[in-house]
């Protein structure tokens, strides 16, 4: 007994589509540079360089796909895990748990069973992205948690005391602090706006604020109470020289 398709991803998202454009794309490109290379290179590595290139195209276009996915879906899980309430960190945890320890040849065949049960084709590289994608995110997600643990458990008091809302707090205090560069110092009070860079080895003081679009580079110092205004660049005093 056939399996009937409800509808085919394919006319939603034509992924194979444009994967065939580029490739003919970079045909055309490299059929011009060929009348030049093959008497360098030679005959093997010209036939066989437009199918490097259509696998490397694939494999790039993939993991760009599934990292972006991580990214995007990561940030939140982590937050709902650190400052969700009981259910949503248990729901969060069996994702991470599900999705760390499955191996990702038993996720694919699950997956295409999964949709072929719901009248689904997905092209196959729609389903590796999505399965990579959610591997990425489980990942991920954990590597945000850990940034976000390791901020000191008062700056959600203080933005709360100020009269802020959690949501407020978490996309305006924490996270941008999370994107802190490692083994840079953040004094007490100190808040880094969203947009903000803060680069390795360096140094805020007490009560620093660094607005959206300041960048500390690495290794510089902003004294206490110091403001680096939207735009403002602080440098160490060796790079100056």
């Amino acid at each position: 007994m056939s399996i009937q398709p409800v509808f085919l991803m394919s006319d939603i998202f034509p992924f194979s589509a444009i994967l065939d454009f580029l490739r003919d794309i970079l045909m055309q490109a490299w059929l011009c540079l060929a009348v030049v290379l093959r008497p360098i290179v030679g005959d093997t590595i010209v036939d066989a360089f437009p199918f490097i290139m259509g696998g490397t195209l694939v494999t790039v276009g993939s993991v760009a796909l599934a990292l972006g996915m991580g990214l995007v879906l990561g940030v939140p899980m982590a937050v709902l895990q650190v400052y969700g309430n009981a259910l949503a960190r248990r729901l969060v945890g069996l994702y991470v748990w599900f999705f760390r320890g499955v191996p990702i040849l038993v996720l694919l065949f699950l997956s295409q069973g999964l949709f072929l049960s719901m009248g689904w084709i997905l092209e196959p590289f729609l389903l590796s992205c999505l399965v990579m994608g959610c591997i990425s995110t489980a990942y991920q997600s954990q590597i945000f948690r850990g940034a976000i643990e390791s901020l000191p458990q008062g700056q959600l008091k203080a933005a709360r005391a100020l009269g802020m809302r959690d949501m407020t707090a978490i996309t305006c205090i924490i996270l941008p602090q999370a994107y802190v560069g490692a083994d840079a110092h953040l004094g007490v009070g100190c808040i880094v706006n969203a947009g903000a860079i803060v680069d390795h080895n360096a140094h805020l003081g007490r009560g620093v604020h660094v607005a959206p679009g300041g960048i500390v580079k690495a290794s510089a110092e902003v004294a206490e109470f110091g403001k680096v205004d939207s735009g403002e660049i602080v440098r160490s005093p060796w790079e100056n020289q």
